[in-house]
């Protein structure tokens, strides 16, 4: 059963919800499936792979283009940088698994891991965010005072 694309916010949210323990695995499943809108064992893979990408874990379940790439945007949307930077992690770490066992090339996968590399951090990012917090932590200025400056500009 082809997975179609408008199911894919859905099964993000849910997978969401499932990892930050708001719902459980059965409940989710449940949702995504509907009225048949989704396999339940497709379902179930959506939320396992939310959960490893997060983690930065292997996963040998495999989501389309589309679903890889929405959910990769929306983690860098809710979990910021480090949240990207694991699931880049686990998203290599599928490609190596699934391409040694099945003996392909994952272009479109690898296509993402090259998207999303950029995202990534970098050093000059966590360089810049550390001379930031030294100017401020010098100016011994209270968080408050901080806040009410920054609303003042």
């Amino acid at each position: 059963m082809k997975i179609e694309n408008y199911l894919v916010p859905l099964a993000y949210e849910i997978s969401k919800k499932v990892f930050e323990g708001k719902m459980k695995l059965k409940e989710g499943k449940q949702i995504i499936v509907g009225e048949n809108k989704m396999n339940p064992n497709s379902a179930a893979d959506y939320i396992n792979n939310f959960k490893y990408l997060l983690q930065g874990k292997r996963f040998t379940r495999t989501l389309n283009y589309f679903s890889m790439d929405y959910f990769l945007s929306n983690i860098y949307r809710d979990y910021g940088r480090m949240g990207l930077s694991n699931s880049i992690n686990a998203l290599k770490k599928h490609k190596d698994y699934y391409e040694g066992q099945q003996n392909v090339t994952m272009r479109k996968m690898r296509q993402l891991v090259n998207k999303y590399h950029d995202f990534n951090l970098t050093s000059n990012d966590v360089d810049f965010q550390n001379e930031i917090i030294s100017k401020i932590k010098e100016t011994n200025v209270s968080k408050n005072e901080l806040i009410k400056q920054l609303i003042s500009y």
